[in-house]
Parts: structure tokens; C-alpha cells; sequence
């Protein structure tokens, strides 16, 4: 009998360990210029509200310059992208992402194009994206 509650046990306790967190997140469909859609997704940017596009091909999180106003610059580093390479203000942010909240992320200032972009630098921290048209949901599992 004891044996019986040390396995069930035992197995509880691996299933709460073993078990993936995931975070479903609703999204919006935005043109883009090229005419391809654009996945825009709700966050917050040391705590003020924000629409991303997530660009999975992006390297850093990119914001606009209203959300560096403040901050400690970091320096600047080169936005490579369809339209070219710019140099960009660079610094550090706390960001929230549906229930997950990543701190001191590296951002660069994106530009006057909307609020920003979501890259790999915050997509990183995932080790499988969903990207769930039919629902409009991205589900972010670490």
C-alpha cells in the first residue's frame, strides 16, 4: 500500500512538473504594405498599453520613441529591415505579454510606424509558438 502512494505520488508530482506553462493571447489581423497580414497583439510597456505586430523575423522588440521618453539610453544599434538599415536609440523595458512579464528587454526605437513590433527577443523566451488563425489566438508555451 505504501509502495502504491510513493508511485501515485510520484506521478503527481511529475505531471505539475512536467507540464508546459502556455499563454493564450487574442490577436488582430493589420495591413501591412506589402499586402500581406500583419499579427497585432496586445502588451504592455512598463505598464502603458501598446499594439504589437509580432515579427518572428525581428531580433529585438521595437517601439516607438514615445515609450523610450525617460529612460537611461543604452546606446544605439542598426535596424536592419525591408526598407533599409537605421540606427536606433536603444535601452531597457519591463514588458507584458498576456500573463508573462519579461524585465529589462532590450528595445530599440522603432520609428513612427504604429506602436512597435515584437521580435526575438521576447519570442525567445518560448520553446513553441501557435499561431491559431480559425480562433485568432497566438498560444505561447515555455
Amino acid at each position: 500500500m505504501r509502495f502504491a502512494l510513493g508511485i501515485l505520488l510520484l506521478l503527481l508530482l511529475w505531471t505539475q512538473v512536467a507540464r508546459p506553462t502556455t499563454t493564450t493571447i487574442p490577436f488582430t489581423l493589420g495591413r501591412s504594405g506589402i499586402g500581406a497580414p500583419l499579427i497585432l497583439i496586445h502588451v504592455e510597456i512598463n505598464g502603458k498599453p501598446a499594439t504589437l505586430v509580432v515579427d518572428s523575423g525581428a531580433q529585438l522588440l521595437g517601439v516607438r520613441p514615445s515609450y523610450l521618453e525617460g529612460l537611461p539610453a543604452l546606446g544605439h544599434t542598426a535596424i536592419h529591415g525591408v526598407g533599409g538599415v537605421r540606427l536606433a536609440s536603444a535601452a531597457w523595458v519591463n514588458i507584458s505579454v498576456g500573463t508573462d512579464t519579461f524585465h529589462e528587454v532590450a528595445v530599440a526605437d522603432a520609428g513612427p510606424a504604429g506602436d512597435g513590433f515584437l521580435g526575438q527577443s521576447v519570442l525567445n523566451h518560448y520553446s513553441k509558438i501557435t499561431i491559431d488563425y480559425a480562433a485568432k489566438t497566438i498560444i505561447l508555451e515555455k
